[in-house]
């Protein structure tokens, strides 16, 4: 875990290579750094593909749906991270910096990710030997990526953007949310949680939901819940019993109500339409 200014930051590294592979459409709770040593990773979501070259690299925003490709020969870093809001503001509001430059991003590719590239090489070759306080070594390195991160996705933010969101009405809550929402979606969370996970008040977050997305909390995860169940019931094996056992429904009967008010459909229509 990193600490930077008021910002909380976890982290998770993972290295791949040599075999290709695919993975069913997901999303994560967490943003997604890819680079690639050499070969390619082919990112897809429902409207573009997305080919990750050699040294080239694509961060990916939580809750973003996508599949990923590994071609044969390939070899790829991944980094996941998550920013939290820590209670204490200092002079700078770090927190809120690096939201508004990592937020409303989907997928983007990095052409030149050469500052990346040198950044990842410093982290394996730590994570792979013993050597003197390699945890604080880690950290300085992820430290240092993040803010190398920071500097390239910064410049795609126009002026206009950064009055909004540093504005009280355009404030950008909407990363903590989907965040939130992504990793708790199963979960019988309220109001109550996601107040003290933000450090505000039920009444503030009620009206910040209804001003981001235009829908209350429990349409709002309901949402999220039945997307997550029609990725399942068009990729997966799993029973519609189960599948609404595993997007958070207790009862069956809530599930299939909320499933054809959202679509149109029962669970069981949509399985055969879009396979």
């Amino acid at each position: 875990m990193l600490l930077l200014g008021n910002a909380k930051c976890n982290m998770i590294m993972n290295e791949h290579s040599s075999l290709p592979t695919s993975s069913y459409s997901h999303m994560h709770p967490s943003f997604e750094l890819f680079y690639v040593w050499k070969g390619e990773v082919q990112i897809k979501t429902d409207d573009r593909i997305y080919n990750i070259g050699e040294k080239q690299a694509a961060l990916i925003e939580p809750s973003c749906y996508h599949q990923t490709f590994t071609l044969p020969d390939t070899e790829k870093f991944n980094v996941h991270f998550s920013l939290f809001r820590t209670r204490h503001i200092e002079n700078k509001d770090v927190y809120r910096e690096l939201s508004m430059a990592f937020s409303g991003v989907g997928i983007y590719h990095i052409k030149d990710a050469s500052d990346i590239g040198d950044k990842i090489a410093f982290l394996r070759d730590i994570r792979t030997r013993e050597c003197f306080c390699r945890e604080e070594r880690l950290k300085a390195e992820l430290t240092k990526l993040i803010l190398s991160l920071y500097d390239i996705m910064l410049p795609r933010i126009n002026q206009d953007d950064k009055v909004n969101f540093r504005s009280e009405c355009g404030l950008n809550y909407r990363y903590e949310i989907d965040s939130i929402l992504a990793r708790n979606y199963a979960k019988d969370i309220d109001l109550n949680f996601i107040s003290k996970e933000l450090y505000l008040s039920p009444k503030r977050v009620s009206v910040l939901i209804k001003t981001l997305y235009g829908k209350n909390f429990r349409e709002v995860r309901t949402e999220m819940r039945i997307q997550v169940a029609k990725q399942l019931l068009k990729e997966s094996e799993l029973t519609v019993s189960q599948v609404a056992i595993k997007v958070g429904y207790s009862s069956q009967r809530g599930f299939l109500m909320a499933f054809e008010r959202m679509t149109g459909y029962t669970p069981s229509e949509y399985r055969n339409l879009v396979n």
